[in-house]
């Protein structure tokens, strides 16, 4: 028995052609958000370089931070064609040893240390968890290693924590939270972004201030 297909395969063709499409304008559309992002940087290095005010300076140079780690989120998406996640043990390290050399510390005054493993997450993840660890090293790097007055480490590690949650950890050897303060109140080290942050990820964080100051965040593991 003879079977007519050709609309079938003309289907699938369809199909097949329109998926086609949208990876391309999904690739086009990180794309132009990197260069748009790029293109603001760009504007706040102007601003930075005005020297007239070394706090807007200091303001401008973080923003330009943050926007910075948000930036090679979509490098790496429009580099790869799978758009639905994001390997997180990648994308943490280069901001990371960016902030270290953009924020004035001197040589060697404070190493960064990296315990990862492979852990995808979706893009709508990723996005606030890059700013949330540069925020994290940010604190470090102003508060906790001042001046880099002595061989400081911070350490950043994210794993799988069982089947449905990832752990995200930044740790420092610097001098602690000020005694007889609750971290959550500690507002002038910047915890408050950091909260805001974590939230829009469903994550919850977690302070321990005894010796080595560290985050722990958790947060759901929505890709396998």
């Amino acid at each position: 028995m003879d079977i007519d297909i050709t609309e079938r395969k003309h289907a699938e063709e369809e199909i097949i052609s329109s998926l086609r499409e949208k990876e391309v304008l999904l690739k086009e559309i990180h794309h132009r958000v990197k260069n748009n992002l790029q293109l603001t940087t760009s504007l706040l290095n102007l601003q930075a370089d005005n020297k007239r005010s070394l706090v807007l300076t200091e303001g401008f140079r973080e923003a330009n931070n943050r926007i910075y780690s948000m930036t090679l989120i979509h490098e790496q998406l429009y580099r790869s064609n799978i758009f639905s996640r994001i390997d997180m043990s990648h994308q943490l390290q280069v901001p990371a040893s960016e902030l270290c050399k953009t924020m004035s510390l001197p040589s060697g005054s404070a190493r960064l240390a990296f315990d990862m493993e492979p852990t995808f997450c979706a893009i709508d993840t990723a996005i606030p968890c890059g700013p949330t660890v540069n925020e994290m090293v940010i604190n470090a790097l102003k508060f906790a290693l001042p001046g880099g007055t002595g061989p400081g480490e911070i350490s950043i590690s994210i794993r799988r924590k069982g089947d449905d949650e990832i752990m995200l950890s930044v740790s420092d050897n610097g001098i602690g939270l000020p005694d007889h303060r609750e971290p959550q109140n500690v507002k002038t080290l910047g915890i408050q972004p950091i909260s805001i942050l974590v939230r829009q990820f469903r994550g919850t964080y977690a302070i321990q201030p005894n010796g080595w100051t560290r985050w722990e965040i958790i947060f759901p593991a929505t890709i396998g």
